[in-house]
């Protein structure tokens, strides 16, 4: 993709439309970050073993795109 801007991707792990280790082939421009969200699917939810939840997938993504914002600034 020809992307100009800084984009993030927030990625489950588990994510059936693209696994990490897929995730991690594919040719991103500088301007792309990524970032695993351990164990989660597509909607981030982790499997009960995982030893976290939704709510705190979610909290990490927050975290992340806040820290790239205030980076930005």
């Amino acid at each position: 993709p020809n992307l100009t801007c800084p984009t993030w991707v927030l990625q489950g792990t588990r994510d059936p439309f693209g696994t990490e280790g897929e995730v991690r082939e594919y040719a991103l421009p500088a301007t792309a970050h990524v970032h695993f969200l351990d164990d989660g699917d597509h909607d981030w939810q982790p499997r009960r073993r995982a030893g976290h939840d939704q709510a705190a997938l979610i909290e990490e993504a927050a975290r992340v795109v806040v820290a790239a914002m205030s980076a930005s600034e």
